[in-house]
């Protein structure tokens, strides 16, 4: 991209095939409506996000067709107290919790992974966001209880047993709140690995 053109109202912007929203839980429905100025007729809206209703809350502005939501990984690095790398977005999953992607989307992936992202279009992108929403409610939990580190937390044993009794409590409440996809995560309780942080997956721990 040789030039990138900034405006302050999405109504002033040339029409676009996609928006991507990358903008924190409680200000996608603002952001969103905002948004839908600078799409094409059929343009898509993509909202990339960490928490679990993005769906619902995008559901009645746009066409489900019209619509995908996802989760980004990002590659980060601790060097000192006061310093930290950031890399860029190592892996991108997308999807949609009712009907396949729009073709501008699928084709938006095909783009990122020719850049060296490792994207993809999940089956299943209410468990994809799920299991990171445990992860991330569990590693937030446990950094500002223990004051540590992620790579530090799951490498010691009795910080792990601790980590296990958290993902059981957050998929508990998702149940509670009659959420499917965390009742499915409950019966098959995902093992540690597959809820850390990118970074933390050599571990060994059930």
């Amino acid at each position: 991209m040789d030039k990138i053109e900034v405006v302050e109202d999405p109504a002033h912007a040339k029409p676009a095939d996609v928006v991507l929203l990358a903008v924190k839980l409680y200000d996608v429905e603002a952001s969103a409506k905002v948004a839908l100025a600078a799409l094409k007729p059929n343009g898509a809206l993509v909202a990339i996000q960490n928490g679990i209703n993005v769906y619902r809350t995008l559901k009645p502005l746009l066409p489900a067709r019209r619509v995908a939501i996802g989760s980004v990984y990002s590659v980060t690095k601790l060097l000192s107290a006061t310093e930290v790398t950031y890399g860029g977005a190592e892996r991108a999953i997308l999807g949609n919790p009712e009907c396949a992607l729009p073709p501008v989307v699928e084709e938006m992936v095909e783009h990122w992974k020719a850049v060296g992202v490792e994207a993809r279009i999940a089956a299943d992108i209410n468990e994809v966001l799920w299991t990171k929403f445990v992860g991330l409610a569990t590693g937030a939990a446990m950094n500002c209880l223990s004051r540590l580190p992620a790579g530090v937390i799951y490498h010691d044993p009795d910080l792990v047993e601790i980590v296990q009794q958290s993902i059981a409590e957050v998929i508990r409440r998702g149940q509670r709140c009659g959420d499917q996809t965390s009742s499915r995560h409950r019966r098959e309780h995902p093992r540690v690995p597959e809820v850390l942080p990118t970074g933390c997956r050599g571990i060994d721990a059930n």
